[in-house]
């Protein structure tokens, strides 16, 4: 029996985890858009520990979604992967600045508590999850770039919140893709109500691969057809 058996994974799951996990070939990132429930955070996770059988990847894998579906992750990871350890950052936390220290030194005392998690300094973890909502990705963006940070692994999960270039979710989450050698991406409804939805998720994954904005959509919306039945 594999570990594969033991989390209990479908044959569908099975194959979504080896899509995830092949190696990028010039591609930063996957977009895994399952339905709801069809288990897309564990097919994330079982991608995330082939990498790790294969020796591809290091030991630390941020992940980004909402802030109610933190604790979903949290609780999945306990379930199937007990060995790792998982951390939810929150930006404001600690919430009090002393009477003695001045906002610079607050604020980055705030972001240093998260540098031991990010760098996977947790004693005894075979991996660590440190754990993200999306309002505070401005700070692991900011805690990446002043330490360094590269990840092999960066997971957004509930991606559609990104399909919008100008937010400043997106402008967030742009540079860490870039930071990181593979990003999985999720999302249930990939398209909401235009095909133009789509882009900055597949713009995401690989910058420039869907090209301008405005070509993109035209050669997505002309048909192809050009008879005249």
């Amino acid at each position: 029996m594999t570990w594969m058996d033991d989390w209990k994974l479908r044959s569908y799951q099975r194959t979504g985890a080896e899509f995830l996990s092949a190696p990028p070939e010039g591609y930063r990132g996957r977009i895994l858009a399952d339905p709801r429930g069809f288990g897309k955070t564990v097919q994330i996770l079982a991608a995330i520990k082939l990498r790790k059988l294969a020796g591809f990847d290091g030991n630390v894998t941020p992940i980004i979604t909402t802030a109610i579906s933190r604790g979903d992750w949290r609780r999945e990871i306990a379930r199937v992967w007990p060995a790792a350890a998982t951390a939810i950052l929150c930006s404001d936390e600690p919430k009090y600045k002393r009477v003695d220290e001045s906002v610079e030194q607050f604020e980055k005392r705030q972001l240093d508590t998260w540098i031991p998690v990010l760098r996977g300094e947790v004693p005894g973890a075979e991996h660590h999850f440190p754990i993200v909502s999306f309002e505070s990705v401005p700070k692991l963006l900011q805690a990446s770039m002043k330490h360094e940070l590269v990840y092999d692994v960066l997971v957004v999960s509930e991606a559609h919140r990104l399909k919008k270039y100008s937010t400043r979710t997106s402008q967030s989450v742009r540079p860490l893709v870039g930071k990181s050698r593979v990003a999985m991406l999720d999302t249930g409804t990939p398209v909401h109500n235009r095909p133009h939805d789509l882009y900055n998720l597949l713009d995401t994954c690989k910058m420039g691969y869907a090209g301008h904005f405005t070509n993109w959509v035209n050669k997505i919306t002309t048909p192809s057809c050009t008879c005249t039945c």
